[in-house]
């Protein structure tokens, strides 16, 4: 089936009484290609057949040509952007500001760090497999505010609500930093689970739950595979994968675990969750509501720093080898003189 050119062909060409459009016609959805459109395509039939039902409905597929599966050329968006498909948009390097030697957020596209979407799809499926317990999926979130776009995404996927740290004073913070602040966001909520993503995808640190969970004074359980929640016996326990195949480890709640990219397939927001997370309720804290002393945080207060960074040097052309009977040598040769042998 071909969604480009399908055709929507009704039996008696009578308009619906809703005032919609006609259920004979040419229809095309510029908006999107694949499941977006296949989706599309099937909410509008089900309501043609709810304002017309007396009308006919059948799908027509065109013979397909070659220039239907001819590339689009990419459209040029700005600088760190290609767009040649909805599907396909490649997100701008991230660079640092030359003053501070920090991260320039505002080349960098507002989206969910692609980890932390791993740990809130567990926490949703651990509040689902509780049933009706009265347990609730809380979004937690320290950065600038237009970070309150990722976390509208979070509350779209099925959280409950959501509390966004924002201060101009952590600006620069470190992992130390971060993990003070989190942990005392953390005391303004009750909570049995704190889930993390291993790590954020623009520093790679990778400690700040194990961080959290010392100034908690807590089990910490990371890198989790997989997680399993015992509400009556009050304890959790992950199966975590090593080169020797897999660690389970058990603690009791409450505890903070960070999981990995294998652990689930995050969901796809419906329509109906997009538009409900938009009245769902989100709390901002800064430093003073906090009780942080402003020293403690931010560039000012960071345990580390850059001292220096430059621009990746543009990639070289590869080396050519062309096998004349001693193409082993030469690729040896060229192995060792890389130090890679």
């Amino acid at each position: 089936w071909n969604p480009d050119a399908a055709r929507l062909e009704g039996g008696d060409g009578a308009r619906p009484r809703s005032g919609g459009r006609a259920p004979r016609q040419e229809f095309y959805d510029a908006m999107g290609r694949g499941l977006v459109r296949w989706r599309l395509l099937q909410l509008h039939r089900a309501h043609c057949a709810r304002v017309a039902p007396q009308s006919r409905f059948q799908w027509i597929e065109p013979p397909r040509s070659e220039a239907q599966f001819r590339p689009t050329p990419p459209l040029r968006l700005e600088e760190g952007h290609l767009l040649s498909d909805p599907r396909s948009i490649r997100r701008a390097e991230k660079r640092l500001l030359d003053i501070d030697s920090t991260l320039d957020r505002e080349s960098a596209d507002p989206v969910l760090n692609e980890l932390d979407e791993y740990a809130i799809e567990e926490a949703l499926r651990i509040r689902e497999a509780q049933g009706e317990d009265g347990s609730e999926v809380v979004v937690l979130c320290m950065g600038p505010e237009r970070a309150t776009d990722t976390i509208r995404k979070a509350l779209s996927m099925g959280a409950d609500r959501a509390i966004h740290v924002v201060d101009d004073q952590l600006h620069g913070s470190d992992a130390v930093a971060t993990s003070a602040a989190l942990t005392r966001a953390l005391g303004t909520t009750q909570w049995d689970l704190a889930v993390f993503g291993s790590e954020s995808t623009d520093a790679r640190m990778s400690v700040v739950p194990a961080m959290v969970a010392e100034r908690l004074a807590l089990p910490q359980l990371t890198f989790a595979q997989k997680v399993e929640v015992d509400t009556a016996g009050r304890s959790a326990t992950v199966h975590r994968q090593t080169d020797d195949g897999y660690d389970i480890v058990s603690a009791a709640l409450p505890v903070v675990i960070s999981v990995v990219e294998k652990i689930n397939e995050p969901r796809y927001p419906s329509f109906k969750n997009i538009m409900a997370a938009k009245k769902k309720p989100l709390e901002t804290l800064d430093v003073a509501a906090l009780g942080l002393d402003p020293a403690e945080v931010g560039l000012a207060g960071a345990w580390s720093a850059v001292e220096a960074f430059e621009q990746r040097p543009p990639r070289q052309g590869g080396v050519k080898i062309t096998d004349e009977g001693d193409g082993a040598t030469k690729i040896a040769d060229y192995l060792v003189g890389q130090k890679m042998l």
